[in-house]
């Protein structure tokens, strides 16, 4: 395999090898931006093919490896429910133990003109490294933590205005106690508002850590 696959598929485009390619954005832009002095080349965004009536739906999916990655599991979903769900993260426990978090809006197209409200949720599987893990969801944000889009399409979201109030700033870990620690940008439920960062201890499932002493749980240090 060689290394870097996107530059060397900008390198074509740029000799003239081959006459259109597709890039994940930030790596497009980037590499075209180093070799604007040599080739100049046309960035064009991608508009996704239509699936149903709404242009995408994102949901939460887990697949786990028991041999060093060799076989993966097929994926089971995660979320239990509808709407779509955005910047996953998880972090694993003790064998089989993985606790996750996201933000998920009711609406399948949130956007700033309808206000789509957006919240955080926390979901834990105790029995991972099952055919069919089974996973208890909660919710981890008090109220709304952000209302609008929230766009995903990396520097083409300065091209369409889209919404990057959040910064992508979102994380899990796992305390002594086994509990999860999580933080996320918080605009509470203000359009393009103020925004600052808050932390949320889950205690409400099972310790992701087996044999772990609860009395010491949200107190860190996490790792």
């Amino acid at each position: 395999r060689l290394p870097n696959p996107p530059m060397r598929i900008m390198d074509a485009v740029a000799a003239g090898d081959v006459d259109v390619a597709c890039v994940w954005g930030p790596l497009a832009g980037y590499y075209a931006k180093a070799n604007a002095a040599k080739t100049p080349l046309t960035l064009r965004s991608v508009t996704p093919q239509r699936d149903g009536p709404y242009p995408l739906a994102f949901d939460i999916w887990f697949s786990h490896s028991s041999n060093q990655a060799r076989y993966w599991y097929p994926p089971v979903k995660v979320n239990s429910d509808k709407g779509t769900h955005y910047f996953p993260w998880v972090a694993a426990g003790t064998t089989g133990r993985v606790d996750f978090i996201w933000l998920n809006s009711p609406d399948y197209t949130p956007t700033d003109a309808e206000g789509s409200p957006w919240y955080v949720t926390f979901a834990q599987t105790t029995n991972g490294t099952a055919a069919n893990p089974k996973f208890a969801q909660t919710s981890a944000s008090s109220g709304i933590m952000h209302v609008g889009g929230i766009c995903t399409n990396g520097i083409f979201c300065s091209l369409n205005g889209g919404n990057r109030d959040l910064a992508d700033s979102i994380s899990i870990v796992i305390d002594r106690g086994g509990s999860a620690a999580l933080v996320w940008t918080d605009q509470g439920s203000v359009l393009s508002g103020p925004t600052h960062i808050t932390y949320g201890c889950v205690t409400a499932q099972q310790s992701a850590i087996a044999g772990a002493n609860s009395g010491i749980s949200c107190k860190g240090p996490a790792h």
